[in-house]
């Protein structure tokens, strides 16, 4: 299930025209080379049993929105250039993932944002995202 939830996350998020460049894993030492970007990876899945015949997963991703502060005021960028990201962001999960079905199970998407900041070089401006996919699998 994980494939095929990181390639719909993937298509997802490709499917945003303001994203650039999307990169399923995390970066580490590497560098990105085109902004607005979107890094993601899986960080966790928790199970839920309300009876003998229904299991719930939740799996649980953090994804972050990262664009460059070159030549743009702090002012436009947290009032203009990120919300208008994030929003175009948001819009493209609810329609993307409507709950419909993905692998014979049902599913519900949940996007929940934290902080908003700069990398201490202050060449980059990041939103964090908890993207959430709960699934029902019949036992």
């Amino acid at each position: 299930m994980y494939s095929t939830l990181i390639n719909k996350i993937k298509a997802t998020l490709e499917a945003v025209s303001e994203i650039k460049a999307v990169y399923p894993y995390p970066l580490g030492e590497d560098k990105l080379t085109k902004y607005p970007s979107a890094v993601f990876y899986p960080v966790s899945v928790d199970n839920e049993f309300h009876s003998d015949a229904d299991n719930f997963k939740n799996y649980n991703f953090r994804c972050y929105l990262v664009t460059t502060t070159s030549g743009i005021t702090k002012e436009t960028l947290f009032t203009s250039v990120l919300p208008t990201l994030l929003d175009k962001t948001l819009e493209q999960f609810d329609t993307d993932w409507d709950c419909g079905s993905l692998n014979g199970n049902i599913i519900w998407q949940k996007v929940n944002f934290g902080n908003w900041g700069m990398t201490d070089e202050g060449n980059e401006a990041i939103i964090e995202l908890n993207i959430i996919i709960k699934t029902l699998t019949n036992n």
